[in-house]
């Protein structure tokens, strides 16, 4: 079946955080991958980095990015989406919560 023990938290600056339209909907594993589901709005601009966190380091990983879908072929605690540079840099953190 499938697992949505997944949260979403929004970080960043006040206003980069009040400016962060494009969050994830919802993510969930089905035991080999972890899917992000991104809200339609993201079809229609770049589409934020994805990096892992592994010990403590932020890591890139493959995925495939399938409409709205980001699709990560491994399960994953935690994975940042960042968007921007600087002082509006807005990122996002999907973490596995544990039941």
């Amino acid at each position: 079946g499938l697992d949505f023990g997944y949260e979403v938290e929004l970080q960043g600056r006040r206003r980069a955080r009040r400016a962060i339209d494009w969050a994830p909907l919802r993510a969930y594993s089905d035991g080999h991958r972890t899917i992000i589901e991104m809200p339609r709005e993201m079809l229609r601009r770049d589409a934020p980095i994805l990096l892992l966190r592994e010990n403590g380091e932020d890591r890139i990983v493959n995925f495939r990015l399938r409409g709205r879908y980001f699709i990560v072929d491994r399960i994953f605690r935690e994975a940042q989406l960042i968007r921007g540079v600087g002082r509006a840099q807005q990122r996002v953190i999907v973490r596995r919560v544990d039941r």
